[in-house]
């Protein structure tokens, strides 16, 4: 059981030790593969980020606009939205238009990225990546 304590963004979790998600930097992850987004999900947690997930581009988009991420990690190739329209979406709300955001895809073509980073991605990351690559371009963004 987790609960919110009254009037604060500290949370107590089964264990009962209280976490303050108000100090920690939040990482949105917006990825439709399960186990790719629970692996990047225990990733960033294990390093002390709190972790909001979303499958689709459309829910990345509202999950977005809920938790105001400190970092958005968007896969390209998305189900409702893609991350590109999911990044421009976002840069049209005033919030948004300097937090980084970091776009995901196995496909490696140069074209690809080049078009990610002309639209106004933070960076471009080619899956797979190893835990050293993705725990180093968050540390990038989040230090």
């Amino acid at each position: 059981m987790i609960s919110l304590l009254e009037g604060s963004s500290a949370l107590t979790g089964e264990t009962g030790h209280m976490v303050d998600y108000g100090a920690m930097k939040t990482v949105l992850v917006i990825e439709d593969h399960v186990s790719v987004l629970e692996s990047i999900t225990t990733i960033l947690e294990g390093e002390g980020w709190h972790v909001v997930g979303a499958a689709d581009g459309r829910e990345g988009l509202a999950q977005a606009e809920r938790c105001s991420p400190d970092l958005v990690l968007s896969d390209y190739y998305l189900p409702q939205l893609n991350g590109l329209e999911i990044l421009q979406n976002l840069r049209k709300i005033p919030h948004f238009e300097t937090t980084p955001f970091v776009l995901m895809s196995m496909d490696g073509r140069h074209c690809l990225k080049e078009r990610s980073l002309q639209s106004g991605a933070s960076a471009f990351l080619q899956k797979s990546f190893d835990n050293r690559e993705l725990i180093h371009l968050v540390k990038q963004f989040l230090a």
